[in-house]
């Protein structure tokens, strides 16, 4: 591989690391607003966010298959390590991190929410008349024969 190769790949990889890392930033800004629905329980804003949150996701997984084998290109190109990469790579590992806590406590949230319906429904009661709602009706002969 020459310099200039080297240098394209390299290019290239900070990129979609660089891409990558605005994806994890836009997905923990989404978390966010989840976290407020989860709160306010608005189901519709809810359902919107964990929308999009699968789309970012797509698209992130969509970066790591370009990243994967720019990364070993660059790992055969760099061995010693270039130094733009790792402080990158950094970057997006803290990101990442901060992604994932963000997740668990959104889901713990909404495990919190669930367990809070659910006793609200068991507290639920019909009121108790004693009667059924289909006794009720008296049943009457009616003269038909005339």
């Amino acid at each position: 591989m020459d310099y200039s190769e080297r240098v394209a790949m390299l290019h290239r990889l900070r990129d979609m690391l660089v891409q990558q890392r605005a994806k994890f930033q836009e997905y923990l800004d989404i978390l966010d607003n989840e976290e407020r629905a989860i709160q306010d329980r608005d189901v519709e804003s809810l359902e919107g966010y964990v929308q999009l949150e699968t789309t970012v996701l797509g698209e992130i997984h969509a970066f790591q298959k370009v990243i994967r084998p720019l990364e070993s290109l660059y790992r055969s190109a760099y061995p010693d390590e270039e130094s733009q990469i790792p402080p990158l790579r950094a970057s997006l590992a803290r990101l990442r991190e901060r992604v994932l806590e963000r997740n668990e406590q959104n889901r713990a949230l909404m495990r919190e929410r669930i367990d809070e319906l659910k006793q609200e429904i068991r507290e639920l009661k019909l009121p108790n008349s004693g009667k059924s709602l289909y006794r009720a009706a008296e049943s009457r002969l009616v003269d038909i024969t005339t």
